[in-house]
């Protein structure tokens, strides 16, 4: 069983991406640049005021620190890991230190290439809820919804969100928890563009800062209620936290 949990947190088993902090061997408070995926070997990188790397932090595991909006999101080049899909699932192990207010504390962000302000999908921990949203293309109008469930400041949680945009529908959970969002979600069919950067710690325009720390980032493509619960509950083993 141990080793099946490390096996899916590597994203090894469904994954299109995964960023695992596990994997990262740099010293306790060492600033990095560049954070590579264990799936597809994305490197999400900066050339601003790196994040660290504190060690020991959430269930004996390092985490990526992000410690104020100084700090810019690491950010892939153009990748394809949502675009033109017909769903995506993100599973997450975050914390933030704004959880409870009404800032955008984003985990992950995929943008339409083109404009900032034009969210794929997003994941962000948001007035003490997880919030998944976003637009399917960049015609569509920004939505997003809530997880049912609170999440208090610097605490360590699992975060998932899944875009079904080939059905028009969209789900965020806390802690295994989930709500969907009420009339759906815009309309149906795959998403636009070939390729978009990927954010880790903000959007990559340079706003909607996660002050906080990353564990885990997987990106699966599916809408998968077995695989989600599946790497949900790998990353709450992995990083001992409770999961529904």
């Amino acid at each position: 069983m141990r080793r099946r949990h490390r096996h899916l947190t590597l994203g090894r088993s469904g994954a299109s991406a995964c960023w695992d902090s596990r994997a990262l061997t740099e010293s306790d408070n060492t600033s990095i640049t560049s954070w590579t995926d264990r799936a597809a070997s994305l490197s999400a990188t900066t050339a601003g005021f790196a994040p660290v790397v504190r060690r020991n932090i959430q269930g004996g595991q390092p985490i990526v620190r992000f410690p104020s909006t100084s700090t810019p999101p690491l950010v892939t080049g153009n990748v394809s890991v949502t675009a033109n899909k017909t769903s995506a699932t993100i599973v997450g192990v975050a914390s933030s230190t704004q959880a409870t207010t009404n800032n955008y504390p984003t985990i992950v962000n995929s943008r339409i290439t083109g404009s900032s302000a034009n969210a794929r999908c997003y994941l962000a921990l948001r007035t003490s809820k997880v919030e998944s949203g976003g637009r399917r293309t960049s015609a569509n109008s920004y939505q997003f919804v809530q997880s049912p469930g609170t999440i208090g400041n610097s605490v360590f949680c699992v975060a998932s969100g899944v875009w079904d945009w080939g059905n028009a529908a969209l789900w965020s959970y806390l802690s295994g928890a989930g709500a969907a969002r009420s009339g759906g979600f815009q309309t149906t069919g795959s998403t636009d563009n070939t390729a978009s950067p990927i954010s880790l710690g903000a959007s990559d325009g340079g706003s909607e800062f996660l002050i906080g720390d990353i564990g885990l980032v997987a990106f699966i493509e599916t809408t998968s209620s077995p695989l989600r619960r599946r790497f949900e509950h790998a990353a709450a083993y992995s990083f001992k936290l409770a999961c529904a």
